[in-house]
């Protein structure tokens, strides 16, 4: 197997959305780290000084908090500290500010259920 990414973090809340991503990916990072919500990942930030050379996350890691965007902090966080090389955010919610945040962190920014695995693939340059 020919892996292109060494070690991948996922910050996603939702279960399912974990297991598509995880899925999507699985054959192509040689590890997944997966923290599924704000506490787990904070204390990454903390206690770890990690890099990653792929990077997603769910904007909102609380679903009854609409105006919270812990996933996407968290990025911006490793982002300032030089530990993430290609940040890819994803959100059922996009609107103009996310887009600001994540274009500062040179990310991307993708719409849940808006993208076929092989567009995803193809947004990491995966062939």
């Amino acid at each position: 197997m020919n892996l292109k990414y060494s070690n991948a973090i996922l910050i996603e809340d939702d279960v399912i959305w974990g297991k598509i991503i995880i899925k999507i990916i699985a054959s192509y990072c040689e590890k997944i780290t997966y923290y599924r919500n704000k506490k787990e990942a904070h204390s990454m930030l903390t206690s770890s000084n990690s890099k990653f050379d792929l990077s997603i996350a769910d904007i909102r890691l609380e679903e009854n908090d609409y105006k919270n965007s812990d996933g996407l902090f968290i990025l911006e966080e490793l982002k300032k500290q030089e530990r993430v090389s290609r940040p890819i955010v994803i959100t059922n919610f996009p609107n103009d500010d996310y887009y600001k945040r994540v274009s500062k962190i040179n990310g991307i920014l993708l719409e849940k259920g808006d993208f076929t695995e092989q567009e995803f693939l193809d947004i990491l340059s995966i062939k």
